[in-house]
C-alpha cells in the first residue's frame, strides 16, 4: 500500500509539472506572439510636410514649431480616427492644406487621390477637423500641406494639389493662387 501511494504520488507530481510547464510556456507563447505580431496599420499615414514659410518666419509667427508640429500631429490622428471609421476604398494619396491666420480660424482644403470618399464625406472631415484648436499666430499667416498616404497607399512623391488649393509662397496673405508651373 505504500509503495501504491508513492506511485500516485509520483503521478500526480508529474501531471501537475507537466500542467504547469504546459501552461507557463503556452502563456510565454502567447506573450511573444502578441509581442511580435503585426501592429495593423494607420488609416491615415502622413508622408511628409511642406511649409510655406521659412523657420524664422514660423518662429517670428508662432513663438517657435513645437506648436505647430503638435497641430499638425492633432490633425493627422483626428484625420485617422475620421477615416478609420468609413468603409476602405482603394489605397491612394491625399494632400490637405492647412492655413492659420491671426485671430480667424483655420481653414483647411482637400485633394484625394484618384477615387477620393465623396463630396459630403469630404465636407464632414474638414467641418471636424475645424474643431481642433489651432496655435496661436501672430504678425501674419502661416501655412503648409500635409501630403498623407490613405488606406496604405505607397508613397507618392507626385503632387495631387489642384490651382485654387495651393497657398501663394510669396503672398503675405492666404489668398490661394495657382502653383508655379515647372
Amino acid at each position: 500500500m505504500n509503495r501504491a501511494a508513492n506511485v500516485n504520488a509520483f503521478r500526480v507530481a508529474v501531471i501537475l509539472l507537466a500542467a504547469l510547464l504546459l501552461v507557463g510556456c503556452t502563456s510565454r507563447k502567447a506573450r511573444l506572439r502578441a509581442k511580435y505580431a503585426p501592429r495593423p496599420q494607420p488609416t491615415v499615414q502622413l508622408s511628409f510636410v511642406t511649409l510655406y514659410q521659412s523657420d524664422f518666419v514660423l518662429r517670428e509667427r508662432l513663438g517657435g514649431t513645437g506648436a505647430l508640429s503638435s497641430y499638425l500631429q492633432s490633425i493627422v490622428a483626428h484625420a485617422n480616427a475620421y477615416l478609420s471609421t468609413l468603409p476602405s476604398v482603394e489605397p491612394q494619396p491625399a494632400e490637405l492644406v492647412v492655413s492659420l491666420r491671426p485671430g480667424s480660424p483655420a481653414e483647411f482644403s482637400c485633394q484625394f487621390g484618384s477615387v477620393g470618399i465623396g463630396e459630403d464625406k469630404q465636407a464632414e472631415l474638414l467641418s471636424s477637423l475645424r474643431e481642433i484648436p489651432p496655435p496661436e499666430v501672430q504678425g501674419g499667416p502661416v501655412s503648409a500641406v500635409l501630403h498623407l498616404k490613405i488606406w496604405s497607399a505607397p508613397r507618392s512623391d507626385q503632387l495631387l494639389r489642384a490651382p485654387d488649393l495651393m497657398p501663394d509662397r510669396d503672398a503675405d496673405s492666404l489668398e490661394l493662387a495657382p502653383p508655379n508651373e515647372p
